[in-house]
């Protein structure tokens, strides 16, 4: 009898599996695909900063959370 329950969970789990597998499959065959948006035909220019002053860039004087993210970026910790 113990057999034979195994066997039956061991068929269910995979049926479950294949039907998930099937229907994960299916959603992402069906999902729209995203339009590609136009290239800009001038300059682009991407500016990255920081919105207050560094308090100090001495690294043993600095105290700020921004100061501490321009330590990282200049010497790669």
């Amino acid at each position: 009898m113990a057999a034979t329950t195994d066997g039956r969970l061991r068929v269910s789990a995979a049926v479950v599996v294949l039907l998930l597998a099937a229907a994960v499959g299916a959603l992402s065959a069906a999902a729209p695909a995203e339009a590609e948006s136009p290239s800009p035909t001038g300059k682009v220019v991407l500016r990255i900063g920081w919105l207050g002053e560094p308090d100090n860039m001495n690294p043993f004087i600095g105290w700020s959370n921004l100061v501490y993210e321009i330590y990282a970026n200049e010497y790669l910790l």
